[in-house]
């Protein structure tokens, strides 16, 4: 079934900021993407394959995602190229619709753990992080100040599919730094400065809910972040790197967090 232009035309729009923005809608491509939204239970508006780019395992995937009455529609590998924009294909895609939580929503009390990403510019390390966020228990991920737009291919492509497993709120830093105080949380900033490895921190802080910031690689995080976190924390290496890569050093630390907050319950 061949695509009519004013479809392929808005297809193409979700590969910009302002077309998914417009829509409300994003675009996952690749098989184990969207098995992970199966894994997630988050239901596709729309799913478009090419036949002949499509492995044994993509065709199963295609079988699945019909199961669960989703509106499946074959394509040419040139068309899939179009919609996707990268030159080589797996040979399926889909179209979701970009969650919409609120900062509002952010009830901290049912939180064990969040991480706060300032000014992370870069898909690859926003992905990446998305990612070590879903991995270890991390299921929430607050962005303020410039943060790439989390729902951009390469973004959705670096998270490996964790995108569809996490909450992702956009909000200010007055606003977290705010519900943290009422909602009772600890917010544990990630510095070159810190005084304080992470497992110093983390046996002062009991079961409250935890905040982990962290920032650019360029900047590392803003004064008013630094000023209002209750610990600040750096990562022990040696000197012949002077620093580490955000996604690098947030993954981490994260792992720090899972190993002693979540394996070794208090």
């Amino acid at each position: 079934m061949s695509l009519s232009r004013a479809e392929a035309k808005n297809l193409r729009a979700l590969q910009t900021r302002k077309g998914r923005r417009l829509t409300g809608l994003f675009l996952a491509e690749g098989v184990r993407l969207l098995e992970e939204a199966v894994r997630f239970r988050i239901k596709p508006r729309r799913v478009f394959w090419a036949p002949s780019l499509l492995s044994e395992r993509g065709v199963q995937l295609v079988e699945r995602m019909s199961q669960l009455s989703t509106m499946v529609t074959q394509v040419s590998a040139a068309e899939l190229a179009r919609i996707v924009g990268t030159e080589t294909s797996q040979g399926i895609a889909a179209v979701f619709d970009t969650p919409m939580t609120r900062s509002t929503e952010l009830d901290l009390s049912s939180q064990r753990n969040v991480l706060l990403c300032e000014n992370i510019s870069d898909p690859g390390n926003l992905g990446t992080l998305i990612r070590s966020a879903a991995a270890f228990a991390f299921n929430t991920v607050v962005l303020v100040g410039q943060c790439t737009e989390p729902f951009s291919p390469k973004v959705v492509r670096a998270s490996a599919g964790a995108i569809f497993g996490v909450t992702i709120i956009e909000t200010s830093v007055d606003r977290i730094m705010a519900q943290s105080r009422q909602g009772g949380a600890m917010v544990i900033a990630a510095s070159t400065e810190g005084a304080e490895q992470m497992k110093q921190a983390l046996d002062r802080l009991s079961r409250s809910p935890l905040i982990l910031a962290i920032g650019s690689e360029a900047k590392g995080l803003s004064e008013s972040i630094i000023q209002a976190a209750d610990r600040l924390v750096r990562i022990g290496h040696s000197d012949r790197v002077e620093s580490l890569n955000a996604a690098i050093a947030g993954s981490i630390l994260m792992k720090q967090c899972y190993d002693q907050r979540i394996q070794r319950k208090p």
